[in-house]
């Protein structure tokens, strides 16, 4: 982990105890879910550390949050230009300041997402209202391209900011969620990512849980397969920008402070609105730079295929003998430096073969760790010219 992610680790472990005291269900979800399922630990570099937590709960989780000090939430509940229909847990004596988002939050802090599992209203209109509620505030607090199928919920939005932004963005979340269906007659909840698509759950998914260790430590998610199937690896963390600072951090400052002495200083709050501008510009550019990475990645792994081949070559036929007696530990042991590798390409969409023999040893090592995940993930990605044996001369001339 990085020292960011050890202080949002912290954080995250905060909201555990939160949830784990006051008796509310949490499940990790997006990258920390992909993380705990494929690895076991925080990997990479990405600060969006998140958790989702059922409507009915979330005002209980508010609560205790008003108790701790500190600790504040952010959300739609106490800011009309929030971002989306998610919570933010922050740490108020932290600075964690992302400059894309300059205008939006109002809490900068080191902070844990709450995403919001939400009931479905049983009344069919209700449920367009919610719809229309929810896209509409998305689209307008995030200030995205118009289409044709975007307008009408921004008419509609605008059209209700006549009570107040403030006023609108408690009367949209409390709209969305506190929706109150009877138990047995609820049969899906719903998590919409901020400007993504409805994501659907069968209510029976959450009926049990279980616990997944992630850097060590017990979390909860659903005993069901279908959550990890719908919410792993869907999404990959945004890079920090190459074209200069995207975030202002500091673990050891409130961002009050660090606003104090912007405003002692005489700092230009025009310096976020260009700086925003700029990572437009290099938004725009994006596809080209992932298509310009996937050439590196896919050069880099030539190199490490021939690498991995000098490496295991010369003890293949030790592999083989330790594979015939059944000696997985010592093979596990063996193999380390190739497992590290499967798992840094299978991150980047990829799979690293330089013996077809080897690999199906090491995917069955894998699968008798119980890591099915990461295997299917490389059965699936791999090239089939890449189950041909290499033929090299690896004698050094």
């Amino acid at each position: 982990m990085t020292n960011d992610q050890s202080k949002l680790f912290e954080l995250l472990l905060e909201v555990k105890k939160i949830c784990d005291q006051n008796k509310i269900d949490y499940y990790l979800c997006e990258y920390l879910l992909t993380d705990a399922v494929l690895k076991g630990e925080i990997t990479g570099t990405y600060h969006d550390f998140s958790i989702m937590m059922r409507a009915d709960d979330v005002y209980k989780f508010i609560e205790a949050v008003d108790k701790i000090e500190n600790r504040e939430i952010d959300s739609l509940l106490n800011n009309g230009k929030f971002p989306g229909t998610y919570l933010r847990y922050v740490a108020k004596d932290t600075l964690y300041f992302p400059i894309y988002r300059y205008d939006k939050y109002k809490k900068f802090g080191f902070g844990i997402n709450i995403k919001i599992l939400k009931n479905v209203p049983k009344n069919k209109l209700k449920s367009k209202v919610n719809t229309f509620l929810e896209s509409g505030i998305e689209i307008n607090n995030n200030n995205v391209k118009l289409s044709k199928r975007r307008i009408p919920y921004l008419v509609f939005i605008k059209m209700l900011g006549i009570i107040g932004k403030e006023n609108r963005g408690k009367l949209i979340f409390n709209s969305l969620n506190k929706v109150t269906n009877s138990q047995g007659k609820q049969k899906y909840l719903y998590y919409k990512p901020t400007l993504g698509k409805r994501k659907k759950y069968d209510i029976q998914i959450f009926n049990k849980t279980k616990k997944i260790k992630l850097n060590g430590i017990d979390f909860k998610i659903p005993d069901d397969q279908r959550y990890i199937d719908i919410n792993i690896d869907k999404t990959k963390p945004t890079p920090f920008s190459t074209f200069g600072a995207t975030y202002i951090i500091d673990q050891n400052i409130s961002y009050e402070d660090y606003f104090k002495e912007c405003k002692k200083q005489k700092f230009p709050k025009s310096f976020y609105r260009k700086r925003k501008k700029l990572l437009k510009k290099e938004e725009k550019i994006k596809p080209y730079r992932k298509y310009v990475n996937k050439c590196w990645d896919l050069l880099f792994r030539t190199r490490d295929r021939f690498e991995l081949l000098e490496l295991y070559e010369p003890q293949k036929s030790h592999i083989l003998k330790l594979y015939s007696d059944n000696n997985f530990e010592e093979l596990e042991n063996i193999l380390k430096d190739y497992i590290d590798m499967l798992y840094l390409y299978a991150s980047k969409g990829l799979t690293i073969i330089f013996d077809p023999v080897i690999f199906e040893i090491t995917m069955e090592i894998l699968s008798q760790k119980g890591h099915m995940e990461i295997v299917r993930k490389c059965i699936k990605n791999a090239p089939k010219e890449h189950l041909i044996p290499l033929k090299v001369d690896l004698e050094i001339k």
